[in-house]
Formats: C-alpha cells, structure tokens, sequence
C-alpha cells in the first residue's frame, strides 16, 4: 500500500472517530435531557400529591378543633341543670346534626332518629319547645356552633379547590392512551368532523347546514356527529334540532389553530 493510500485512509479513520464520539455526545445529551425532563415531572408530581395531602390534613385539623370547640361550647353555655331532665341527651343530638353538617361518621352506638334527619326549620316545627325558654338557650348555641361550621368548611372548600387548580396539570405518565385516542385524537381525525367543529365554533347549526357543508347525508353524517358528541366536542340542543361545540371542543380547536400557527 503506498503512502498516500495509508495517509488517506487514517484520514477517513480519524473523520469516522470524530463522527461517532460527536454521534456518541449528542445522544448522551439527549438522554439526559430526557431524564432531566422526566425527573422534574416526578418532582412536579410528587409536589401536588403532597399539597393535596397537606391540604386534607389541614382540613381534617380544622374540621375536629371546630368540633371540640362546638362540644364545649354546648356544654359551657345550656342551662344545667336543665328543667327538663334531659340535657346529655339533647346535647348528643345536637352535636349529632353538627356532625352530620361536618359529613363525620358518628362514634360507634350512636343511635340515628327520623328527627336528626329534619331541616332546623322542620326540627323546631316538630318539637315546638326549642322555640321556646329554656330550650332555646341550647339550640341557639347548636345554631350559632353550625353556623360557624359551615363557614369554616366554605373557606376550606375553596382553598381546597384553588390548591387543585394550582395543580390540575396533567402529567403525560397519567394520560390513558385509549381515552385520549378516543376523545382527542380519533375525533379530528376525519375530515368532516373537522369541518364540523370548524363551522360550530362559529354558531350553533341544524342538521341539514352540517350536511350541506360536509357533504354526508343521513346515517353518515350522524355517524360522524355521532363521534363528536360520544367525545363531547358537540352537544344537541333540548329541541333536538340544532348542533352546538361544547367547552371542550372549542378548547381543542383553539390548541389546534395554536399548534398550526407555530
């Protein structure tokens, strides 16, 4: 082999060598970004599981302070001794409907009655004397105790529910493939139905306008509306007459012209 020959040839292996550790280099890059990608979303994810559950302790924390503090206040502030010789009992009562207003399972042996499960309005209807001295003292105490109950679990309701907007991200490990392809993919992939939910997005249509825009009649044009409302892109209207885009469908057509517009 001549010398030139030999100089080219290590010319072609040295090129080859560069190729592949720069080959090499880019796919070690690439999974690390892959990694990189995937160990936020785990971060991500890990992080909004514990606010939920952060957020549900908290809940049940508040929750049972209020109870206890309802308990004592009854306790505290109803007639004792009571004219009626009833007191424990009355109290166990209205710290039942405190709980049920609470959604608490009772403790073991409590006993439900037909009167527990009245509105307070049906309640002093059928037991006139909690209108009256000295009962009302007691029920005015229940009344003010629940009050504050249902104000208390409406702060925590839409605290609970700004928390789930904060991360109502839908992470890819927990999108189900079939239900995806079936609502968001399979959907738009005709013609006709992509046609449609283009015209709806304008205003509502008959089923006569569909036809004439899409070019289908009878069966296969409801089959095609069919597919988008199973998806629930397209709703019918109480009258049965007219075809409008729901929420969801006119979400998807706008990441569609988003996407397009890239």
């Amino acid at each position: 082999m001549r010398k030139d020959e030999i100089e080219e040839r290590i010319i072609r292996l040295e090129d080859d060598i560069r190729t592949l550790k720069s080959d090499h280099r880019d796919g070690v890059e690439t999974i690390l970004t892959e990694l990189k990608t995937f160990q936020s979303s785990i971060i991500e994810e890990r992080i909004a599981s514990v606010a939920r559950q952060l957020s549900k302790g908290y809940e049940k924390m508040v929750i049972d302070l209020m109870m206890r503090n309802a308990e004592r206040n009854l306790q505290e502030h109803c007639v004792d001794p009571c004219v009626r010789d009833r007191r424990k009992e009355c109290l166990d009562f209205l710290l039942s409907r405190i709980r049920d207003a609470a959604q608490i399972p009772d403790p073991e042996g409590t006993v439900r009655s037909e009167e527990r499960d009245l509105s307070d309005e049906e309640l002093i209807n059928t037991v006139p004397n909690l209108s009256l001295p000295p009962c009302y003292e007691c029920f005015s105490v229940y009344l003010d105790e629940k009050e504050q109950l249902k104000r208390t679990m409406e702060s925590l309701s839409a605290c609970s529910e700004g928390i789930a907007r904060v991360n109502s991200t839908v992470f890819l490990t927990e999108l189900p493939d079939d239900a995806v392809i079936s609502t968001i993919v399979e959907p738009l992939s005709h013609e006709s139905r992509f046609a449609m939910l283009k015209a709806l997005s304008t205003g509502s249509m008959t089923f006569t306008m569909l036809g004439e825009l899409t070019g289908s009649k009878g069966g296969h044009l409801l089959y095609h509306l069919g597919k988008l409302i199973d998806a629930g892109l397209v709703i019918k209207d109480e009258g049965g007459k007219r075809y409008s885009i729901t929420n969801r469908g006119l979400g998807i057509m706008d990441l569609v012209k988003r996407l397009y517009a890239q």
